[in-house]
């Protein structure tokens, strides 16, 4: 939801503020769940890391097409009407 709304906000897209409250509640609750203890596994650490870089590149993957999406469609919707 961050990357989602970061890039609509670098594209020029407004948010109402209910939906900043919604997205800090809603990360604020998956940052507590993540961070509950766990036991230890030696070889967790690696795997951990690696998770981390690919979760970071699929935000980054989702903010992008969700950002270009609206431009995509609204220029659709502008060559149907074109047309007709």
């Amino acid at each position: 939801m961050i990357p989602v709304m970061g890039m609509g906000l670098i594209l020029g897209k407004k948010y109402s503020q209910s939906k900043y409250v919604c997205v800090g509640v809603i990360t604020t609750g998956v940052a507590l769940f993540m961070m509950k203890p766990q036991k230890a596994v030696a070889d967790q650490k690696d795997d951990t890391l690696m998770g981390i870089v690919l979760l970071l590149f699929s935000l980054l993957c989702d903010g992008c097409a969700a950002g270009r999406r609206g431009t995509l469609f609204a220029n659709k919707t502008d060559a149907l009407k074109e047309e007709a």
